[in-house]
């Protein structure tokens, strides 16, 4: 369950990589404003925790979150999470967890030869599975992953490219996103960068198509 954790924490750090490049503007006003996306993170979660003993029980999907991104007139852009997504995918992935840890229970005690459920072995041990979820899903660690997922600094857009960077930094015209912008459809197509880490972002979420809402 840490390492799933963690990795949603990568997934978050992944969408800023993404977003950390440098650039100018012939389709800047038609940039402007609020974005939508969701990001379903299921696949990248299975491949990731596939060699864990407890992946073959846990079944991950539906692990979907809410992505929003904000280009302002000032050539500052933000990017962020729906607090309200994540918590929802944390809420389907608390139940993938309990039934994959059930069943991986079960065939624990079938092997064993003992004669028992799974709530009898649990009351045995004197553990308590709803515990032990509450325990790895609190409050501070979903403000900890919300905070990973915002990204804030400067843009500019030229040529179907979209440059970003912290402010004060200077131009790097050899990172940038490649993109195409119709109408109230923003796709986020390839990522040109010569980063490893960046190389994998764009292997996730690549494509990446958003929706003007604002």
């Amino acid at each position: 369950m840490k390492k799933i954790l963690s990795l949603v924490l990568i997934g978050a750090m992944l969408l800023t990589a993404l977003l950390s490049f440098t650039g100018c503007g012939s389709d800047a006003d038609k940039i402007l404003g609020t974005w939508e996306t969701t990001w379903d993170m299921s696949d990248m979660l299975a491949k990731e925790v596939a060699g864990e003993e407890i992946a073959q029980y846990m079944q991950i999907k539906d692990f979907a979150v809410v992505m929003r991104f904000t280009f302002n007139e000032d050539g500052t852009y933000k990017m962020e999470v729906s607090e309200e997504s994540l918590k929802a995918a944390f809420e389907t992935l608390k139940g993938q967890f309990v039934e994959g840890m059930t069943a991986y229970m079960e065939d624990m005690l079938a092997d064993s030869g003992l004669n028992m459920s799974v709530e009898e072995a649990l009351a045995l041990s004197g553990i308590d599975m709803d515990a032990i979820i509450e325990e790895s899903f609190t409050e501070d660690m979903l403000d900890d992953v919300v905070d990973e997922f915002v990204s804030d600094g400067e843009y500019e857009v030229k040529d179907g490219k979209l440059y970003t960077f912290d402010k004060g930094e200077s131009l790097d015209e050899n990172e940038y996103i490649r993109y195409e912008l119709s109408g109230k459809e923003l796709v986020f197509s390839e990522l040109v960068s010569d980063e490893d880490d960046s190389a994998e972002a764009a292997e996730y979420l690549l494509p990446l198509t958003l929706k003007k809402v604002g």
